[in-house]
């Protein structure tokens, strides 16, 4: 005799209680540190950029990460909300997400132009040498850098952190001499040394990202610090996640994040718990059940083909295999009002 609807019920929490426990339990064994030495810069852009007093610059987005430290002096910057910050010498700016914002110096004109250049900056041996607005004094001088994340749909590091940051850490000044600092940020090889410090100041705004929750170890998403610190795991969980309907094969997998077979296996098995194919087959197993659950009524074999099943019969024995009911009869139970312990997080 088959399950009751109930019973079938807490098989599906306790597949949901089961997936997410082995991902917490490999989460509780990384660290934040494991996760930020996993994070690199790629095609790091440098400049040292001086805002006009009366500069009033509107900075087009580009695709990869903008982040200013504030050498001397003060601007004003303009977050994506619109909303307007003071930042002076030693406070470290950044938009994640490379989004477009305003620089304005200290008497800004009323009118602003636009500045593209810095979708052009590439790593150099010296920052390239920027001025943003024509009338003296110079209100700023800005040590600019636009990066790139090393292969970024891996990480989803970017995803955690807002679009806008301003830190006013000042147990990050190098040094209050004005010619020593920009001595640093010039000449031969400077270009990597710059590049350095603005690594440094991103991974110490990170750091604010998590621990702002608290302990970096209980963080309420402590799953991400799991695939986090394992970029290829986090990259074939995204795959996964975005393709149910596609037949996956474990060779597949493994080259689209670039990995062998074998050590793509063993690695996914010891982050998550359970084997590729394994992990695929429930978590189309949870989206079906709340496909099932939807109002609109899907048909079950619409259900099926979303959820990467060739027929409706094949879909149908895998359900009943995993939650005893047939999906009809989970439908039955979720519209007859009967508890749903499948929801209850």
């Amino acid at each position: 005799m088959g399950k009751s609807i109930t019973g079938a019920l807490d098989d599906v929490q306790k597949l949901k209680d089961d997936l997410q426990s082995h991902t917490l339990e490999y989460a509780m064994t990384a660290t934040l540190t494991d996760l930020l030495l996993s994070v690199r810069m790629e095609r790091a852009g440098m400049a040292l950029v001086e805002i006009a007093d009366s500069a009033h610059i509107r900075i087009e987005s580009v695709d990869r990460v903008i982040a200013y430290f504030v050498l001397e002096g003060n601007l004003h910057v303009v977050d994506p909300n619109g909303n307007k910050h003071q930042a002076g010498a030693h406070d470290f700016i950044l938009f994640p997400h490379g989004a477009r914002h305003k620089l304005l110096g200290s008497r800004a004109v009323i009118r602003s132009s636009l500045f593209g250049g810095f979708r052009k900056l590439t790593s150099s041996d010296q920052p390239a040498r920027i001025r943003l607005g024509r009338s003296e004094p110079t209100s700023a001088l800005v040590l600019c850098s636009v990066f790139g994340l090393e292969r970024p749909e891996r990480t989803r590091l970017s995803a955690r952190l807002p679009p806008f940051m301003l830190m006013h850490d000042k147990t990050l000044q190098l040094t209050s001499d004005r010619r020593l600092l920009q001595g640093l940020c010039e000449g031969a090889g400077s270009g990597a040394f710059t590049a350095t410090m603005i690594y440094l100041l991103f991974l110490n705004a990170t750091r604010s990202v998590f621990n702002a929750a608290g302990n970096a170890r209980a963080i309420a998403h402590a799953s991400d610090i799991a695939t986090l610190s394992v970029p290829t795991i986090a990259a074939s969980l995204g795959l996964l996640d975005r393709q149910l309907e596609k037949n996956w094969t474990v060779a597949e997998l493994a080259v689209d994040v670039g990995m062998s077979r074998s050590t793509f296996a063993a690695a996914f098995t010891q982050a998550i718990g359970q084997p590729p194919l394994t992990y695929l087959a429930n978590l189309r197993m949870l989206e079906a059940d709340k496909l099932l659950q939807r109002e609109d009524d899907l048909a079950i074999g619409t259900i099926a083909a979303q959820v990467g099943y060739q027929s409706q019969a094949a879909f149908t024995r895998a359900y009943r295999r995993h939650f005893g009911i047939a999906p009809s009869e989970r439908r039955k139970g979720s519209s007859s009002g009967e508890p749903d312990t499948a929801n209850n997080q």
